[in-house]
């Protein structure tokens, strides 16, 4: 067969069966291997330390919070602006409706409006309070395991009071 590819000869199978590929002093050595045999395999020795071995503490929390709140606040707030934003410009009309979804007819906020915006408020705090956490350990402070969940169960404490404070505040005007 002309022009069907390089043919492999027996000189280039390795012991196993498998083809080497250009193995020379200057090349890396690719080996297409089949799926090792399960006796090759070593089951007993775990893949990474996991949630099993870790003991749980606060720095875990707030580490998946930062993810979980940054990602809420990017697609909940950015679908919120928008269609707040695309009712404004389409009129009275569209803007009322977006209105109505949120309020009561008295003008208060009816629970998905208490949800979304206690949630968002909540999300923001924590959010900002663990960014600072991070700018500190970025310059290499915080990284002692005392310090380190002080500061994790600050953000938290933080999150909390100013969430509890900006409603309040809000309740009051």
């Amino acid at each position: 067969m002309t022009g069907a590819g390089p043919r492999i000869a027996p000189r280039d199978l390795h012991p196993d069966g498998v083809f080497t590929i250009g193995i020379s002093a200057n090349q890396p050595d690719f080996r297409l291997f089949e799926d090792l045999p399960l006796a090759a395999r070593n089951t007993a020795r775990p893949l990474s330390p996991h949630l099993q071995i870790w003991k749980w503490g606060p720095n875990m929390l707030v580490s998946i919070l930062h993810r979980a709140t940054g990602t809420g606040l990017a697609t909940v707030g950015a679908a919120l602006l928008v269609w707040f934003l695309a009712a404004v410009a389409a009129g009275p009309e569209s803007y009322a409706t977006f209105r109505d979804v949120f309020t009561t007819d008295s003008g208060k906020l009816n629970i998905l409006g208490y949800v979304l915006g206690i949630g968002l408020t909540a999300s923001l705090f924590q959010h900002l309070a663990n960014g600072i956490r991070h700018l500190f350990m970025d310059v290499g402070a915080g990284f002692e395991l005392k310090s380190n969940k002080r500061q994790a169960q600050a953000t938290i404490i933080f999150a909390v009071v100013m969430t509890v404070a900006f409603w309040l505040y809000l309740g009051i005007k």
